[in-house]
């Protein structure tokens, strides 16, 4: 069997109106996304040439995209930009920045005047695939890491980390104090690991919801569980770590396959998440973000 018929395999079985539609729900929240991250990372200043020349290509852009939906223009020159992105956040860039890419090598890769119905779902099976593989593979990164037994991770991250500080602070105030105490930036400080019972639960909870979210993803017989599981796992991982452009397209990624009119779905999804998260931030300065 191909890789092709894997894919196709993935995907779901509508007819192709309905295909096309969740893979424009798709490319469109996608679209929103590279606004919202454009607007996060380049603020307008007068003298910053590349933000105002990316704005005004991605505002150009977006008109484009609505007024030619076929056109392939619009699809790479969002590609060019998000690349752009990378290359002037480099070296530090998340990985969500490399999710954001490989979204935008689906929309290109994809032909969307297509109207075989198999070329529609095979490439709604590569988004399918690419959601189960980013959940599959940050579980097994904690599990190679070695600093989530114990919680030694997160333990550290509470001391400092106002996102994590603000969380286990109601789940658990007495673990906060007690890792406060001591000041993981001075010499031989530590060990950092979690003694109460919930702070522990959630840890482990996290590598083994992605990890089994990641390999039930690959299973379209599970779906009545997988899909509420997989955004629910997402939301959880927002809460506690509102990391929100990662939260933004994995969102829209389980959104485009999912039997919901997602054409809809999850651009709507995208643009709530980039409003919250400015809103948030406008009104509530001291919460933590990544």
């Amino acid at each position: 069997m191909t890789i092709p018929d894997l894919l196709r395999r993935l995907g779901p079985e509508r007819g192709v109106e309905t295909l096309q539609a969740s893979l424009d729900g798709f490319r469109l929240g996608i679209l929103i996304c590279t606004i919202g991250e454009l607007i996060f990372r380049l603020p307008l200043r007068p003298a910053d040439h590349f933000a105002t020349a990316s704005v005004a290509t991605i505002i150009a852009l977006g008109l484009y995209l609505c007024a030619f939906p076929n056109g392939r223009i619009a699809d790479f020159g969002l590609l060019l930009i998000w690349i752009a992105l990378i290359v002037r956040g480099f070296p530090e860039n998340a990985n969500h920045h490399f999710l954001g890419l490989l979204a935008l090598l689906l929309v290109v890769s994809h032909n969307r005047r297509s109207t075989e119905r198999a070329h529609h779902r095979a490439a709604l099976g590569a988004i399918r695939f690419c959601a189960a593989a980013v959940f599959f593979q940050s579980g097994l990164q904690k599990v190679f890491y070695g600093q989530y037994f114990q919680g030694a991770f997160l333990s550290f991250m509470v001391t400092f980390d106002l996102r994590f500080i603000q969380f286990f602070s109601v789940l658990s105030p007495e673990e906060v104090l007690r890792l406060a105490a001591l000041e993981p930036m001075a010499d031989g400080a530590g060990p950092f690991r979690f003694h109460d019972a919930k702070a522990l639960l959630v840890n482990y909870a996290t590598v083994l919801a992605e990890l089994s979210v990641g390999t039930a993803l690959l299973f379209r017989r599970l779906d009545s569980l997988t899909k509420p599981l997989s955004l629910l796992t997402l939301g959880a991982i927002e809460v506690v770590a509102r990391e929100f452009l990662f939260g933004a397209l994995l969102g829209v990624f389980l959104l485009s396959f999912s039997e919901v009119k997602s054409r809809k779905l999850a651009p709507v999804f995208a643009a709530a998440s980039y409003l919250s998260f400015y809103v948030t931030r406008a009104a509530f300065p001291h919460v933590g973000f990544n």
